[in-house]
C-alpha cells in the first residue's frame, strides 16, 4: 500500500437527467457514505451564467477528508458531469449503483490512477 497522497483516484462520469442543487447534495451524501469517506468543510456552490458568461447551471464541490467530489451541472442540457478525486481507492460500482437507483442514466465514464 503506498503511502498517503502518493496516488490520486479520480472518475469522471458524464450523465443525463435532471439534477437540480438538493438532488445534487443529497446524491453527494450518499456518494460520500457508500464510499466510506467523510465530509470536510462546507460545499461550495456557485451558479451560472455569471455576469452573461456561461451556461445555465451551477458547480458544486463538497471536500472530503480524502480529496473533493465536484459536480458541474448544465441545466441547458439536461445533464452534469460527476468528478470524483481520492487519495484513497474506492468502489466505483457503489457510485454506479447509486446513480442507476435515482434514475441517472450514465453516458460515459472515465476512471483513472495517478501517482507523483
Amino acid at each position: 500500500m503506498s503511502e498517503f497522497g502518493q496516488s490520486m483516484y479520480g472518475s469522471m462520469i458524464s450523465l443525463k437527467g435532471e439534477i437540480n442543487q438538493e438532488k445534487c447534495e443529497k446524491l453527494t451524501e450518499s456518494i460520500i457514505k457508500s464510499i466510506g469517506m467523510e465530509k470536510a468543510y462546507e460545499p461550495a456552490i456557485y451558479n451560472f451564467p455569471l455576469n452573461g458568461k456561461g451556461g445555465k447551471g451551477f458547480t458544486y464541490i463538497q471536500p472530503i477528508t480524502e480529496s473533493f467530489i465536484a459536480w458541474d451541472v448544465w441545466e441547458d442540457h439536461k445533464g452534469a458531469y460527476l468528478i470524483i478525486c481520492s487519495c484513497k481507492d474506492y468502489r466505483l460500482a457503489n457510485v454506479i449503483q447509486i446513480l442507476r437507483r435515482e434514475n441517472i442514466e450514465m453516458e460515459s465514464l472515465n476512471n483513472h490512477e495517478m501517482k507523483i
